[in-house]
């Protein structure tokens, strides 16, 4: 964000933060407009002016970041359509000369959302469920066990505030992203249920199937026995990923599904399939992988390469932290939980989210 849509942390910005749009724009032009004031006044009439219609128009474009603000805020969008999903399966063709916004209906849509194409693309606050009807036997080939399933962007596309789950007997993925023109942002998503197996639905959390330009990720829990985050160059190239606090909980498949899964453990992937130590360049902070599946496995094997591969590019581990010294990665996996609890509790996220990076216009 341009250094002129900074507001300093005061009780003037802090009741900014917490307000809603309009409130946020009376505040913010009150502010700028109480610096201006305490200057002589016909001298800075002119310059209280410029301030108010600076506050309004960064408040627009940028929103506030909320109170903690975000790692990174959501593009600024020109002239953008407004694109309203519908239940069930959709797929949404966008131009990519074009920004859009795409809302989800409430309190929840159960389906998918298919977004092929789009320049920035902003998709903040709801609710997705994939349906027991989506296809369980063809690894996702007919994209309709995707809760978001990204192509062909050539932007940046921003995904905040986000619940991403399926019905209680069904197998998903979360995110796919086939976007490798595209900077995606993932930020406060909350996955839930996220089981798979390795026989048919290789459930995912994030996998960069299909190539990305640049991937960040910022408070994301995920919760379920598969790959949370596949960050792998397989059939697209993979340019830098940083994943900063993220909280990976593997937990034992549900009755529902104990019949057609087996699990797969690995809730990080970072090379090209299993043989091979071709990665994307990955940079982790506050990363943490929990293991509650009682099994043979020990919790240092839930990460790939494993600290057993026969791989030269296998990770090490030490102090309880898991790290690549043969791949371009940096950082390392903590296997625990975060101490503070999840980054994204159950709650904070979903339909009722508050719009704090995009205000719709």
């Amino acid at each position: 964000m341009p250094i002129l849509c900074r507001v300093p942390t005061s009780p003037v910005a802090r009741a900014y933060a917490s307000g809603s749009s309009r409130a946020r724009v009376t505040v913010a032009a009150a502010a700028v407009t109480g610096m201006a004031a305490r200057r002589p006044a016909r001298k800075y009439l002119a310059a209280a002016v410029v301030a108010v219609v600076v506050a309004t128009v960064c408040v627009l474009l940028y929103g506030t970041g909320g109170p903690r603000g975000l790692r990174w805020p959501s593009p600024r969008l020109s002239h953008p359509a407004i694109v309203h999903a519908r239940q069930g399966f959709n797929h949404l063709e966008l131009s990519t000369s074009r920004d859009y916004i795409v809302v989800l209906p409430r309190p929840r849509l159960v389906g998918t959302l298919w977004i092929q194409g789009g320049h920035n693309v902003v998709v903040v606050g709801g609710h997705i469920t994939v349906p027991a009807s989506a296809n369980q036997l063809d690894n996702d080939a007919d994209d309709t066990d995707d809760d978001i399933y990204l192509e062909g962007q050539t932007g940046v596309v921003h995904l905040e505030g986000l619940l991403l789950d399926a019905m209680y007997n069904a197998m998903f993925d979360a995110i796919d992203v086939n976007a490798p023109q595209a900077v995606v942002q993932i930020e406060r998503v909350r996955v839930t249920g996220l089981y798979g197996s390795d026989r048919t639905q290789h459930a995912d959390a994030v996998q960069t199937w299909g190539g990305v330009r640049t991937l960040r990720i910022s408070d994301l829990t995920v919760v379920g026995d598969y790959q949370g985050l596949t960050i792998n160059p397989n059939l697209g190239p993979v340019g830098n990923a940083w994943i900063y606090d993220v909280d990976l909980t593997l937990e034992p498949v549900p009755r529902a599904l104990s019949a057609i899964s087996v699990g797969g453990g690995h809730m990080i992937w970072l090379t090209d399939a299993a043989t091979t130590c071709e990665s994307g360049r990955v940079h982790l902070s506050q990363v943490y992988l929990r293991d509650l599946v009682s099994r043979r496995v020990p919790g240092r094997d839930t990460v790939w390469p494993q600290v057993n591969s026969a791989l030269p590019c296998r990770a090490h581990i030490k102090a309880g932290r898991v790290f690549w010294p043969k791949l371009p990665v940096t950082g390392s996996v903590l296997l625990s939980a975060p101490p503070h609890g999840p980054f994204v509790p159950s709650g904070s996220v979903g339909p009722n989210y508050r719009r704090t990076s995009f205000v719709e216009r």
